[in-house]
């Protein structure tokens, strides 16, 4: 039976060769000009086609380009209030807090001024309560000096009795030297 499929096999590629043979001798001409026509078709819808979506594309990047742009626009519009907001807060504040300032200097102007005032009284007080003390003491001294000389006086009087005063001259010059009155320098 493989006999019989082999020589059926053989006569089949026979077959095959003879008519492949044939049809190349034969050599038909194909008419082309249907394809070129459907080619010629196709590239011009290929190109409408490809020119309608670079149109598109380029409509579609305009838009996005306007869209972005207002996006920007408004955005810096809301950058530029929020910013003049900031600014007159900021100001507002800056003007609360220099009154506040010039409010405590103020107030520390004037206690510093009433202290001051207080200290010269209590000052003038004081220098005036010493000066008086002073003179109660210097006049004290000076009475009690007045009177130990009265009283060195009369008795020196007593000792040495009544004599006429003599010229300065007349002292030992080491008693001058001793009791003269110092350089002025």
């Amino acid at each position: 039976m493989t006999d019989t499929l082999l020589i059926a096999a053989l006569v089949l590629l026979a077959l095959i060769a003879i008519l492949q043979i044939l049809v190349l001798r034969r050599k038909t001409a194909l008419d082309l000009s249907p394809i070129d026509k459907s080619y010629e078709r196709t590239e011009r819808a290929v190109r409408e086609e490809i020119a309608k979506n670079r149109e598109e594309a380029s409509n579609v990047a305009r838009q996005s380009r306007e869209e972005l742009a207002n996006t920007l626009k408004g955005m810096g519009d809301t950058l530029n209030k929020q910013l003049v907001t900031l600014t007159q807060t900021n100001d507002q504040k800056l003007g609360t807090v220099r009154e506040t300032i010039e409010q405590r200097l103020q107030h520390i102007q004037e206690d510093g001024g009433k202290k001051l005032d207080q200290i010269r009284q209590e000052s003038a007080a004081a220098a005036q309560k010493a000066r008086e003390e002073v003179t109660l003491s210097l006049t004290s001294f000076s009475d009690s000096l007045a009177k130990t000389l009265n009283e060195m006086g009369g008795k020196l009087l007593a000792v040495i009795g009544p004599r006429p005063l003599q010229p300065a001259t007349a002292f030992p010059p080491h008693i001058l030297t001793k009791y003269a009155p110092p350089p002025p320098w």
